[in-house]
C-alpha cells in the first residue's frame, strides 16, 4: 500500500488555521503586559514577564510556520514531479 502524504493545501490550511488562535494569544499577552506596566508602574518586572511570554509564543509561532512553509514547498515540488 502506498503511503499517501500530505499535500500542499494540507500545509497550506494547518498555517491558515493556526494562525489566529496564535494572534489572539498574541495580543492578549501583550494587552497584560501593557496593563501591568500601567498599573504598577513601581514594578515593570510583572509586565517584563507577560513580554517575554509573548516573545516565546511569537517564536514558537515563527518556527512552526517555517517547518510548514518548508513542508508545504517540499510537497509542491515532489506532487511537481511526480505528474
Amino acid at each position: 500500500m502506498k503511503e499517501q502524504r500530505p499535500t500542499p493545501a494540507q500545509y497550506k490550511s494547518a498555517i491558515a488555521g493556526l494562525t489566529p488562535p496564535f494572534v489572539i494569544i498574541e495580543v492578549m499577552f501583550i494587552a497584560l503586559a501593557v496593563y501591568l506596566f500601567v498599573a504598577y508602574t513601581e514594578k515593570p518586572m510583572y509586565g517584563g514577564i507577560f513580554l517575554i511570554f509573548a516573545g516565546v509564543v511569537a517564536a514558537v509561532y515563527v518556527a512552526m510556520l517555517l517547518v510548514l512553509r518548508k513542508k508545504a514547498k517540499r510537497a509542491a515540488e515532489e506532487l511537481k514531479k511526480n505528474k
